[in-house]
């Protein structure tokens, strides 16, 4: 899916940029491929918002009607095609969020407080969770290979 970037950071969004290796500058597109991203920009419209296959061109774009020159059907017809994208983008996110889920299994360990969920914590933090627990990771271990050594020592 195509996004165009129409935030106000005049010096780019780092946002999801771990995720995706972009960094969007102000007017900036660029073709997301992952879905559990797209579903995540997807709920922030006013910084990122998906682009049509084709883009309009000047010619193409239509300028504000005058007051009391459009009749009420070209107006409801309108309205009917926003709320028909609206519910489009909202089922596209939803099914983006259901294949997301039924995609990666959640890494969960049992600590003092209870299960702890791992997916999704910060790198820093999995390291300190990993000292905190006596597990031996290597200082410059990706936060895959800690979650790894902590789901393994759950295991022995």
């Amino acid at each position: 899916m195509k996004f165009i970037y129409i935030g106000l950071k005049e010096d780019g969004e780092r946002a999801f940029k771990e995720k995706t290796g972009i960094e969007w500058m102000p007017g900036s597109e660029h073709e997301v491929t992952d879905k559990e991203v797209c579903a995540e920009m997807l709920k922030h419209p006013t910084i990122w918002t998906p682009t049509s296959e084709e883009p309009l061109t000047l010619g193409q774009a239509k300028p504000y009607p005058r007051m009391g020159s459009v009749d009420d059907a070209e107006l409801d017809d309108e309205h009917d095609k926003a709320e028909r994208a609206e519910k489009a983008a909202r089922d596209a996110v939803a099914k983006a969020e259901d294949e997301a889920k039924d995609k990666a299994p959640l890494h969960t360990i049992t600590v003092d407080e209870g299960e702890l969920v791992l997916d999704g914590m910060e790198p820093e933090a999995l390291h300190d969770l990993a000292k905190k627990l006596g597990v031996k990771v290597h200082h410059a271990a990706g936060a895959k290979k800690v979650i790894d050594a902590l789901v393994a020592s759950q295991a022995k």
